[in-house]
C-alpha cells in the first residue's frame, strides 16, 4: 500500500467517524495489502485526531494470527460518566481487561504463562467496549480493511478490578442491562474458550504494528457476549463475577 493511500484511507476513515456515517466499501486501491499496512493507516488516524493510545483491544484474525487495534485516550470514559452520541443506538460488549503494570517484551520462542503475564500487569477489570462501525456491513469487508478501522472500536469504558495478582478468583459469568434489564442473548462466555488466550498469545508476539505491551496500557481482551445493541438513551450496567460492575450511560446529543 502506497503512502499516499494510508493517507488517503485514514483521511476517509477519520472524516467518517467525524461525521457519523458509515462506507459500503472502499476503492480497491484504498484497501490495505496486508497487516502492516492496516496498522499504519490505524496511526495515522490517531495522528488526525490527535489522540494518543491509551491501550488496545487485541484478538485473533480470521485466519488464527494475533491482532489488534489501538484505543484512544480520548475514548476512554470513567464508570458512571456520560456518553454522548446522535446515534440512535450503538454497539456494546462487556470484557475483561488489564492495565499494564511494566513493559512485557515479545517472547515468542518461548511464550509467557499466565502467570508471567499478571505479573506484569497492575489490574483486572471488568470493561465496556463502546462499537462503532465505520463500515455498514464489516463482516463483508477484507479484514485488512476492518484492522485498518481498529476492528470498529468506538470507546472503551474501565470498570471495578481487583488486583492482577488475584486473576484467577475472575469468573466468566455475570450480567448486562440496560435500564435494568438484561440485553444478554445467553450466557457470558468467551470466543475462545478461556479470556487470557489471546492475552498470553499477544504478550509473546505482538503484532510488530503495534508492537509490545506498555507499562500504564489497558489491554482488553475480546467481548464476553459477542456483539449487542442498546437504544439511546438508556444507562447500561455490566458486572463479571470476581471483578465487579461497570456503568455507563448513553445520551443523545
Amino acid at each position: 500500500m502506497t503512502a499516499d493511500a494510508v493517507t488517503r484511507l485514514a483521511d476517509l476513515l477519520a472524516a467518517t467517524a467525524r461525521e457519523g456515517r458509515t462506507l459500503d466499501g472502499l476503492p480497491p486501491d484504498l484497501v490495505p495489502a496486508d497487516d502492516a499496512a492496516a496498522y499504519r493507516v490505524q496511526a495515522a488516524v490517531l495522528e488526525r485526531r490527535g489522540e494518543r493510545p491509551a491501550g488496545r483491544k487485541i484478538g485473533f484474525g480470521p485466519d488464527g494470527r494475533v491482532t489488534g487495534a489501538w484505543m484512544a485516550a480520548g475514548g476512554l470514559a470513567a464508570s458512571g460518566a456520560g456518553w454522548t452520541t446522535t446515534a440512535p443506538s450503538i454497539g456494546v460488549e462487556l470484557e475483561i481487561a488489564v492495565r499494564m503494570a511494566r513493559d512485557l517484551a515479545p517472547r515468542p520462542d518461548r511464550p509467557y504463562t499466565a502467570e508471567e503475564v499478571m505479573a506484569a500487569a497492575d489490574v483486572v477489570l471488568v470493561a465496556i467496549e463502546i462499537v462503532v462501525r465505520r463500515f455498514a456491513e464489516p463482516s463483508k469487508m477484507p479484514y485488512t480493511a476492518v484492522l485498518a478501522d481498529s476492528i470498529s472500536h468506538g470507546g472503551f469504558v474501565p470498570g471495578a478490578s481487583i488486583p492482577a495478582s488475584r486473576f484467577r478468583e475472575v469468573t466468566v459469568a455475570g450480567a448486562f442491562a440496560a435500564d435494568g434489564r438484561s440485553i444478554l442473548k445467553g450466557p457470558l462466555v468467551h470466543p475462545n474458550g478461556d479470556w487470557l488466550a489471546p492475552l498470553i498469545a499477544h504478550a509473546s508476539a505482538p503484532p510488530a504494528g503495534l508492537g509490545p505491551l506498555r507499562a500504564g496500557e489497558y489491554v482488553t481482551t475480546g467481548s464476553l457476549c459477542g456483539l449487542l445493541s442498546v437504544d439511546v438513551p438508556c444507562r447500561l450496567t455490566g458486572s463479571v463475577e470476581g471483578l465487579g460492575e461497570v456503568v455507563i450511560g448513553f445520551v443523545g446529543g
